[in-house]
């Protein structure tokens, strides 16, 4: 199935440091993995990119511990 927004996201995964990239089979639920939590700063441009997209963001702990 096409992701229509993982290009945008292995694109731009350097610029805010993640460490990975998920994106769930359908391609609707799709982010990035951090292996240390983002700071504030970087949660709120991590927002308004998700938002450029057109999505909806927000920020989840997994994992284990």
């Amino acid at each position: 199935m096409p992701k229509a927004t993982f290009a945008s996201l292995r694109a731009h995964r350097e610029r805010f440091g993640a460490d990975g990239v998920f994106v769930a089979h359908t391609g609707c639920l799709a982010g990035y993995l951090f292996a240390s939590r983002p700071g504030a700063g970087a949660k709120s441009e991590l927002s308004a990119f998700f938002h450029s997209l057109g999505h909806q963001c927000t920020f989840a702990q997994g994992g284990y511990g």
